[in-house]
C-alpha cells in the first residue's frame, strides 16, 4: 500500500538532486572561464616595450626628462612605476636632475614613454641625512672611504696640458644647455649629471678652428678637458665642439625601440649583426657601452652566437639601423 508513495517521493529528490548538480556544474564551467581569460591576458605581452639607461634633465609632476648616451630627450611619464632605490621598491618619486636611472616601460609616442619600473643607478649629489630611502629607513650596511688619485690626461692638441702636468685631471663629454656669454661659463649634461665649466682661459675649437665663446648654442655636444676645481664645477682647457645644435636639428630623428628577435649573422670585427623581429629585418650596432646580459649575467659581444633569441634596446632610424644599449639574451641557438 506504501510502495507507489515512497517511489514518487525517491523520484522527486532523485529530480531536485539532478537539478543541484547541474546548476553547480554551470558555476564551475562559468568560474573556470573567468580564471582562464585572466591568466592569458596576464600573459599578454606589453606592446613596444622600451629599457634603456640616461640622465634626468628635468622633473616635473609625474613626469621626467632622460636623456640617453646618443644623446636623446626622452619624455618619461612615471606615474605608474614601480620605484627601485637602493635595492628596495618605494612608492616615493624623489626624482632629481642628474640621477642616472634604468627605465622600463612601454612606448606611447615619439620619444614618449609610459614607466613600468625605474631602477636608481646612482643619484645627484644629495644631503647627507637624505643619502638612503627614507621610506624603507634603509640605511648603509657600511661605509667605504674611497680615494680618487689623479690621472695626467695626454694632449690631443698643441693648446692642451703637457704629459706632466696632472692638475688638469677631468674630461668627458656632454651637450650644452646653458651659456653665460658675459660671464665665461657654460652648462654642460654629462652622463655623470650637469657640470658648470668656466671657459675664460679654454681654447674653443670647432674641428680645425679656434672660435669664441659666442659661437658657441644651446644644443652644441662637445668634448671638455680640463681640472675639477669643486663640486660638479670644471675650469676647461679645451672645449672642442663635436656636434652643431644646427648639425643636430638636420640629424635624422632618433626612434627608440625594444624589439625580440633571432640573431641571424654577426659582423665580430665591426660589433653589428643582422636579427628578425616578428614584421621585418633589421640591422643593429653595439659599442663597448652596450650591455649584455644572460640572466642577470654579464657577457661579451663575443658570446653572441646566429640562431639566438634575444630582446635589443636602443635607438636609431628604421631602415637604417639601430644603435643598441641593451642586449639581452633570452635562449641560446638549438
Amino acid at each position: 500500500m506504501h510502495g507507489p508513495v515512497t517511489w514518487r517521493k525517491t523520484g522527486q529528490v532523485m529530480g531536485m538532486n539532478k537539478r543541484v548538480f547541474n546548476i553547480l556544474g554551470l558555476f564551475i564551467a562559468f568560474l573556470s572561464i573567468i580564471l582562464v581569460s585572466q591568466v592569458v591576458a596576464s600573459s599578454q605581452p606589453i606592446k613596444n616595450q622600451w629599457l634603456s639607461t640616461g640622465i634626468i634633465t628635468k622633473v616635473e609632476s609625474g613626469i621626467i626628462y632622460l636623456i640617453d648616451k646618443d644623446n636623446i630627450l626622452i619624455r618619461i611619464d612615471t606615474t605608474c612605476a614601480k620605484i627601485i632605490r637602493l635595492e628596495c621598491a618605494c612608492t616615493k618619486n624623489n626624482f632629481n636632475v642628474g640621477d642616472r636611472v634604468r627605465v622600463f616601460g612601454e612606448i606611447t609616442g615619439k620619444c614618449c614613454v609610459k614607466a613600468i619600473q625605474i631602477r636608481f643607478l646612482n643619484t645627484a649629489p644629495m644631503p647627507k641625512e637624505l643619502s638612503y630611502c627614507d621610506e624603507c629607513n634603509r640605511k648603509p650596511d657600511k661605509e667605504v672611504k674611497v680615494i680618487i688619485a689623479k690621472e695626467d690626461i695626454p694632449s690631443e692638441t698643441g693648446c692642451g696640458p703637457s704629459d706632466t702636468d696632472n692638475t688638469y685631471n677631468w674630461k668627458n663629454r656632454g651637450l650644452v644647455t646653458n651659456i653665460d656669454y658675459s660671464g665665461n661659463r657654460i652648462t654642460l649634461q654629462t652622463s655623470q649629471g650637469g657640470f658648470t665649466v668656466r671657459t675664460g682661459s679654454a681654447v674653443i675649437t670647432n674641428g680645425n678652428k679656434r672660435i669664441a665663446i659666442a659661437r658657441l648654442n644651446p644644443g652644441d655636444a662637445v668634448k671638455v678637458s680640463g681640472r675639477l676645481i669643486g663640486n660638479y664645477e670644471v675650469d676647461a682647457m679645451n672645449v672642442d665642439i663635436t656636434r652643431t645644435r644646427v648639425d643636430a636639428q638636420h640629424a635624422p630623428t632618433q626612434t627608440p625601440v625594444s624589439v625580440i628577435g633571432y640573431i641571424q649573422q654577426i659582423d665580430y670585427a665591426s660589433m653589428t649583426f643582422r636579427m628578425t623581429t616578428r614584421s621585418t629585418t633589421i640591422v643593429v650596432a653595439a659599442d663597448d657601452n652596450t650591455q649584455i646580459q644572460q640572466q642577470l649575467c654579464p657577457k661579451r659581444f663575443s658570446d653572441l652566437k646566429p640562431g639566438m633569441k634575444v630582446r635589443m634596446s636602443g635607438s636609431g632610424i628604421p631602415g637604417s639601423g639601430f644603435a643598441a644599449q641593451h642586449i639581452l639574451i633570452i635562449s641560446v641557438a638549438p
